[in-house]
């Protein structure tokens, strides 16, 4: 995939940067730091510690262009919000997170990609853009 950098070595040169991305993690530090990652790489980035939040994000019906989505969170989790977002006129994709390996069941589920925990920042962002080159291919 590349040369992997840390975020402080340089500047990506991410073609959909700019786009909103919500960040849904019950792990402050996760949160934070996939955050951080993701403003670096020129993302907009909103962050919830919740399910319910989420899905009360989903539903406001902001411009978001992506969301990272751990699936193992209190009630409801993780599973439960992407659930709920396909019921979402217009639901942003969304890419699953888990140090648990629910790849296959994310795929399943109808989640637009899915990253395993701890992610490098690379994979973060190549996944972020896939899920919104995904998006527009398939609305345009």
């Amino acid at each position: 995939m590349g040369v992997r950098r840390h975020p402080a070595d340089s500047t990506p040169n991410t073609p959909l940067a700019s786009h909103r991305v919500l960040v849904v993690d019950d792990e402050p530090t996760v949160a934070e730091i996939t955050r951080a990652y993701l403003e670096w790489a020129g993302y907009e980035v909103t962050v919830v510690l919740g399910g319910m939040e989420a899905i009360n994000e989903l539903r406001r019906g902001l411009d978001l262009a992506a969301v990272m989505l751990d699936t193992n969170m209190p009630t409801p989790t993780g599973w439960d919000v992407l659930t709920a977002a396909q019921t979402i006129p217009n639901a942003p994709p969304i890419i699953m997170t888990s140090g648990f390996g629910d790849a296959a069941r994310a795929a399943q589920e109808g989640a637009a990609g899915f990253l395993s925990k701890p992610f490098i920042v690379a994979d973060l962002i190549a996944a972020v853009e896939a899920a919104i080159a995904g998006r527009v291919s398939s609305s345009g």
